[in-house]
């Protein structure tokens, strides 16, 4: 992602209307140009100024930026490990069928 299309995803990624690889790529350009960093925590401090004005939350924004992020992340690190996973599965799967088919051929072929 460039840093045009950060700032085109911002207020996506405010109203939480971003996932998948556009989430992902958001928050690696996130985490890559602390240009694009600086103007997010500025449009996130705008945004949650006025949503937290009948609220009693932390006003540390910038902290709640980067546990947002943080989330984000771990987020995107449960996914990478659970496809992983599916691959590994899927592979032996695959393997089991190819050995249980070949003995079968084996058989019908040898009779």
């Amino acid at each position: 992602m460039n840093c045009k299309d950060f700032k085109k995803n911002i207020k996506l990624f405010l109203g939480k209307k971003l996932s998948g690889d556009a989430l992902r790529q958001f928050y690696y350009h996130s985490i890559e140009c602390k240009s694009c960093k600086d103007t997010l925590l500025d449009e996130y401090i705008l945004y949650s100024v006025f949503n937290d004005l009948d609220k009693d939350y932390n006003f540390n924004y910038e902290s709640r930026l980067d546990n947002e992020l943080e989330d984000i992340y771990n987020n995107i690190v449960a996914n990478d490990n659970a496809d992983y996973l599916k691959y590994i599965i899927s592979s032996v799967v695959i393997c089991i069928l190819i050995v249980v088919v070949g003995f079968f051929m084996m058989r019908l072929i040898y009779r």
